[in-house]
């Protein structure tokens, strides 16, 4: 709504006795002074904002919340808020109020509304710099009850916020039906949740507190014990908790926590929280039977996960003793821990810590510095706590950490699918050594889906000992790179196990000579087992000293292959080559029926696609792109009748037999049509019809 149209239209409002549902966004400098919107309305979305901010901001409230038949004002404007009298007429009824941006008010109730805003469900606060509190109980206009039916708190940027209420006792059934709340770049405070607040908190399930640079403690307990109420029980409701990026953060809990329950909390994740030295004390890691999830990321002072005899108080000694000293997490199911280097342990010496037999996910991240105890620690549970784990992963990590975790792998870990290792000092991968395939090591990690592995600048082979032990039927990605000194991947045994592999990208192995160690005399003898039969793409960068992709028999298997990605490899001289041996087979003729696009980019020494003799066949080619190869002689022809692509390695010739050009300088070619000089692979679903006749010779039959 213009400022040419306001006043018509607002005075016309009014008028209609039979409105009860109202959509309308409007610029601030459109209200006029003596207008107000009716208080009959049974249902509104109302946005006043500035001119010049984005007219979509108030509708966020509807998409966000999903809210519908709702009250709903919001009100985003550099003006003072006092001003709005337009709106007053709605707090009565109010459900979500989004309020940003406004200069003048220190408070919510009593000064915005001295009736408490009692209807209002959501409350969002954004960037009002003065504002200093949401219920100043010290003014005696502050009603006996406020938001008493509040289920949602976003605080935002309230620099000048010192707390949620002031000065002494919060009204009746303040936050009281609080569910959620999210507190973040609010600089002035100190504390949270004071006891006297905490103690509204009887449904809270989620809390996120982010980015408060002064915050010290978040729940304040002390003072709780001398409330004369023996059943008190606080966070009984309490779900997920997060606390990231809060430098100043000593205490999550601060005083006794024996009246602390967390019953119900499944997710706690803390983050960059510098000055945090451990997570619970020992009575409150006792109450966490419901907890699956806990991450603890770039703590630089944290120690423990639950605090020492010495750091818990003396009310709680009492609890403690009645509980005994196991520490049980029943239901953890996700454990992810970053960068601690000053961790002592998981529990302190006089308590035992109990893994759970639940335990899905597992990643460590840089642990280059640690105490003993960690490792003794985490060596005493890992046998009994890792059978459901689907998740491993070690990132920056040491060895003697890595050689400890990675040693779960001859206790077969079944339920493993994802495996990844970076920035670790580790040589083998699989230490199977002194393993055989009878008994309880038959078929190790037989559900292993993913494989990565990069930057690890020591790693000499993924399996050291008898492969036949291994199980690796349902592996479908293999992600390796950075690894110089590999110089082979698979042999022939653990070749023959991945039957399901889809993907394979080796990249940047320096030192890697060959991705499969075999002769083709011994592929031949083991004609009936097949290869990577389901392989769906293969890209490989960078891999200096490697001559060929694969043995040139391999190329029968791979029936379901569609993308060949091959690129700065200095060395290499055929995708698809052989040894002195390899002519031991009459039919030279292999058909690549899936194969959709390949790429050959910045091959130096690439001779030929294939061995000498060889005809590779490609029906469903689409993409064809032969970049920076200078020395290759490889002829790639093109079958109208078919629509086939044939590429044919015949030997050097100083003539030319037909006097045509046998290869084209450079072949960029895809049914877009497009000859850009890009080698990258697009996707299948974007390109229209193009004939290969346009840049390749015809295909002639021998």
């Amino acid at each position: 709504m213009d400022a040419e149209t306001s006043n018509v239209s607002l005075s016309e409002l009014n008028s209609l006795r039979r409105l009860t549902h109202l959509l309308l966004e409007i610029q601030d400098k459109c209200l006029p002074k003596d207008f107000a919107f009716s208080s009959t309305l049974q249902s509104y979305e109302i946005q006043v904002i500035a001119e010049y901010y984005i007219w979509d901001w108030g509708r966020r409230i509807i998409a966000e919340k999903k809210f519908s038949k709702s009250r709903i004002l919001g009100i985003r404007s550099t003006g003072k808020f006092t001003t709005f009298a337009a709106v007053k007429a709605l707090y009565p009824t109010l459900e979500h109020f989004r309020l940003r941006d406004i200069k003048d008010g220190e408070n919510i109730v009593p000064t915005i509304d001295p009736k408490g805003l009692n209807e209002l469900k959501s409350l969002q606060l954004e960037y009002c710099e003065e504002l200093k509190c949401i219920v100043d109980a010290s003014l005696q206009q502050v009603p006996a009850t406020a938001f008493s039916n509040l289920m949602e708190l976003s605080l935002e940027g309230l620099r000048g916020l010192r707390e949620i209420c002031h000065d002494g006792r919060p009204p009746k059934e303040f936050l009281e039906k609080l569910e959620s709340i999210s507190v973040s770049l609010c600089n002035d405070m100190y504390t949270l949740f004071p006891p006297m607040l905490l103690q509204k908190l009887h449904k809270l399930k989620k809390a996120s507190i982010e980015s408060c640079n002064k915050l010290e403690e978040v729940f304040e307990l002390e003072g709780l014990c001398h409330s004369g109420e023996e059943n008190l029980v606080l966070l009984s409701s309490l779900e997920e908790l997060t606390l990231a990026y809060l430098p100043e953060l000593r205490c999550i809990w601060k005083g006794p926590t024996q009246y602390l329950r967390l019953k119900s909390l499944k997710k706690f994740e803390v983050k960059r929280c510098h000055s945090l030295t451990y997570l619970f004390s020992s009575s409150l890691a006792q109450s966490l039977v419901q907890l699956e999830e806990v991450i603890v990321w770039r703590c630089g002072r944290f120690e423990h996960f639950v605090s020492s005899e010495e750091e818990d108080n003396k009310g709680e000694e009492n609890v403690v003793a009645a509980k005994g000293n196991n520490i049980l997490l029943p239901k953890l199911r996700k454990l992810e821990l970053e960068d601690l280097p000053r961790l002592i342990s998981l529990c302190p010496k006089n308590y035992k810590s109990t893994w759970p037999t639940t335990l899905e996910e597992l990643k460590l991240w840089g642990f280059r510095n640690f105490a003993p105890s960690f490792i003794v620690e985490l060596e005493a549970v890992m046998k009994t706590a890792f059978e459901k784990l689907r998740i491993l992963k070690l990132i920056n990590s040491n060895l003697q950490l890595c050689n400890t975790v990675l040693g779960l792998l001859r206790f077969g870990l079944p339920n493993l699918e994802i495996l990844e290792i970076c920035n670790c000092e580790v040589k083998v991968i699989l230490q199977l050594e002194g393993l055989t395939a009878d008994g309880q090591h038959k078929f190790l990690l037989p559900n292993l889906k993913e494989v990565r592995l990069n930057f690890l600048k020591e790693l000499e082979s993924l399996c050291k000992g008898p492969s036949h032990v291994l199980g690796l039927q349902n592996l479908t990605n293999l992600d390796i790179g950075w690894c110089n000194c590999l110089k082979h991947i698979f042999s022939l045994t653990l070749a023959q196990n991945l039957v399901q592999l889809k993907y394979m990208r080796i990249k940047k192995c320096e030192e890697l000579e060959q991705i499969l160690v075999v002769d083709d005399e011994t592929l031949l003898n083991n004609k009936d087992r097949l290869f990577f039969p389901n392989l769906f793409q293969i890209k490989v960068e960078e891999c200096h000293k490697l001559k060929c992709v694969f043995p040139i028999n391999i190329g029968r298997h791979l029936q379901q292959l569609q993308k060949i990605d091959v690129g700065w490899a200095n060395q290499l001289e055929e995708v698809f080559g052989h040894t002195d041996r390899a002519d031991l087979i009459n039919n030279k003729e292999i058909v690549l029926p899936q194969l959709q696009e390949l790429s050959l980019v910045n091959l130096p020494n690439l001779t030929n696609f294939c061995s000498v003799g060889y005809h590779f066949i490609f029906r469903s080619l689409k993409y064809l792109c032969v970049r920076d190869c200078p020395k290759i002689t490889t002829r790639f022809s093109y079958a109208q009748n078919d629509q086939s692509v044939h590429v044919e390695a015949k030997a050097t010739k100083t003539g030319k037999e037909d006097g045509s050009v046998e290869f084209p300088a450079e072949i960029n070619a895809s049914k877009t049509g497009k000859e850009d000089g890009s080698a990258e692979f697009h996707s299948v679903a974007d390109w229209s019809h193009f004939d290969f006749s346009d840049v390749l010779p015809p295909f002639v039959e021998q």
